[in-house]
């Protein structure tokens, strides 16, 4: 119960903001809603992340206290590094041994990164995105009523103090906390955030009682993030066109696959072109029996075949078949084409140089 705590209530504020727009709320027992005694109301907590370049969000939430009679103590800590421009985000999960210890959002794919360092990927779903459920600041409480405490400058960022209590966090009669927060004077956004709150099982569930923490803290605000995977991940979607008329098209992280009409030739003539207004220049063009290698071939098809696909015959290509490859930095995009029952497939294998 305790372990859910902070997701469960990081909601309840913006949740009670609408119904305090629609209506008067009232506790059965002791009346109005009691809030802050301050003039400040910040009920979203992500205000202005959207409008920086780039940044690290910290939370860690930590709990001290009991549970069934017993003592328990636990820490959580997220980290998270964001990049705007290309997008992509990096989480980092400590002390949650549910959740993997890494994921991340970049080219057009979801990863997880697990404990033992195995890493997987799929297609990145926008709707369904870990940064929609686990971004930092959307962990923690806004306030309603909290109080001016001067100025300050925090992580080199001029920003606006301010202290409350649990009246703020419309948890009067629940709990007891102390909170302060600092926001950015320019961009309105949280520059650190820190809350304690103590309460009983009213607050924290049946037979659990103790002292909640939670401090979050934004760092490198608006400068350059090279947010990079671990090796073990493998690479991400294929940015490059297909043919006008394919079919069967199946994308999944570091392979595309369809089938076209055009001939392995036309198909070989087309990526020659498309890919080199990408900037990927040829790493090796081998049309025919002759210019490819048998340990090179073999080597792709191998590749292909550990991912579960379908591979073009062996032991080389025939007059039907094109292998190319293309490189871009320190990646290698592998074109592969052959007749397949009159059929002309398709496919597009990413791979990194030093593998």
């Amino acid at each position: 119960m305790i372990r859910i705590f902070h997701f469960r209530w990081s909601y309840s504020l913006i949740s009670i903001l609408a119904l305090i727009a629609a209506c008067s709320i009232f506790r059965p027992s002791s009346g109005e809603v009691v809030l802050g005694p301050g003039s400040f109301n910040y009920p979203d907590p992500r205000a202005g992340l959207a409008d920086l370049s780039g940044y690290t969000a910290s939370l860690t939430t930590s709990f001290e206290g009991s549970e069934n009679g017993q003592s328990v103590q636990w820490s959580h800590v997220y980290v998270m590094r964001y990049s705007k421009d290309p997008l992509a985000r990096l989480l980092t999960i400590e002390g949650e041994p549910d959740q993997p210890s890494m994921m991340a959002e970049m080219n057009g794919a979801a990863y997880e990164v697990l404990e033992d360092g195995a890493c997987g990927a799929g297609v990145l779903d926008p709707q369904n995105s870990f940064s929609l459920r686990m971004e930092p600041a959307k962990m923690i409480s806004g306030v309603l009523g909290a109080e001016q405490a001067g100025q300050e400058t925090i992580n080199g960022i001029e920003t606006d103090h301010y202290t409350f209590d649990e009246r703020a966090l419309a948890e009067s009669g629940l709990a007891v906390s102390t909170g302060e927060m600092w926001v950015a004077t320019d961009g309105g956004y949280i520059v650190r955030y820190l809350v304690t709150t103590t309460g009983d099982e009213k607050y924290f569930g049946e037979e659990v009682g103790g002292k909640l923490t939670r401090e979050y803290e934004l760092t490198e605000v608006n400068q350059p993030h090279a947010i990079e995977l671990p090796a073990t991940c493998p690479p991400g979607m294929i940015d490059a066109p297909l043919l006008t008329d394919a079919t069967n098209i199946l994308m999944v992280p570091g392979f595309s696959r369809y089938t076209t009409n055009s001939t392995p030739a036309e198909a070989s003539a087309f990526y020659q072109e498309q890919l080199a207004d990408l900037n990927w220049s040829a790493y090796s063009s081998n049309e025919t029996p002759e210019g490819v290698s048998q340990e090179e071939y073999k080597q792709l098809l191998e590749q292909m075949q550990a991912m579960g696909f379908d591979q073009p015959t062996e032991p080389a290509p025939d007059a039907d078949e094109v292998f190319l490859e293309f490189q871009q930095g320190d990646q290698i995009l592998s074109l592969i084409t052959w007749v397949d029952e009159g059929t002309t497939k398709v496919e597009l294998v990413l791979s990194n140089a030093t593998e």
